[in-house]
């Protein structure tokens, strides 16, 4: 990297080998058929392992300026009593995990905290905004169409974190948008998504730039 200490990239659900290696859903368009096709047999196999425990180290979110929260998928769950999300976030002691999601009978041999930290991973990787109130709990977090156990989260989650961290905004991807951008939840939550003409769906891309306090935006629009 020619910019170490400017340039961060957070872990996203594709940075876990449960994903990446899913040859079956993803089938070409995975990440560990393109490594077994540039090194075949026993190396392609070693090379996957080593980018995986290079992702492993990728944070799972980051402040910026400390006012705007940025994470692959969204916010982490909350369900009442103290909310310590953020302190637990930056807890030295947070798991870095080899494999973000695991089968239920593994997860339920894990402590307390290892549960609760795996949570909160999934839902910073994997969670989306939600499309309508209906459906949301007293949060604002509603059950995800992705997947058993995922969230969404709507405008009183979103306000209730913001307000309470000292926030203004959310940055997240994980969502292919026509023209790389999205903005929703009173304008507080945007979803860029900088990747255009993915797998072919000619969608746009954008980029968000911010600086002493103003955000900018620069869209590719979709061909």
């Amino acid at each position: 990297m020619l910019a170490p200490k400017q340039v961060f990239l957070l872990r996203g659900n594709h940075e876990s080998p449960e994903v990446n290696g899913d040859i079956k859903q993803y089938g070409d368009l995975s990440f560990r058929h393109e490594i077994s096709q540039k090194f075949p047999g026993r190396v392609g196999d070693q090379v996957w392992d080593a980018i995986n425990k290079v992702f492993q180290c990728l944070p799972a979110a980051a402040i910026v300026d400390d006012k705007i929260f940025c994470a692959h998928g969204g916010i982490p769950r909350h369900d009442g009593g103290e909310d310590d999300r953020i302190k637990t976030l930056e807890d030295p002691k947070f798991p870095r995990f080899a494999s973000i999601q695991v089968a239920p009978a593994i997860a339920q041999q894990e402590s307390a905290w290892m549960q609760k930290c795996r949570k909160m991973m999934e839902d910073l990787v994997w969670s989306d905004p939600a499309d309508q109130r209906r459906g949301l709990d007293e949060f604002g977090f509603g059950d995800n169409p992705r997947g058993v156990g995922l969230k969404t989260f709507g405008s009183k989650a979103v306000d209730e974190f913001l307000d309470r961290n000292g926030f203004t905004h959310i940055f997240r991807a994980h969502q292919e948008k026509s023209n790389g951008v999205r903005i929703c939840d009173n304008a507080r939550v945007l979803t860029i998504f900088s990747t255009s003409d993915y797998i072919g769906h000619q969608n746009g891309a954008g980029v968000a730039f911010v600086s002493h306090g103003s955000i900018r935006l620069a869209i590719k629009e979709a061909m």
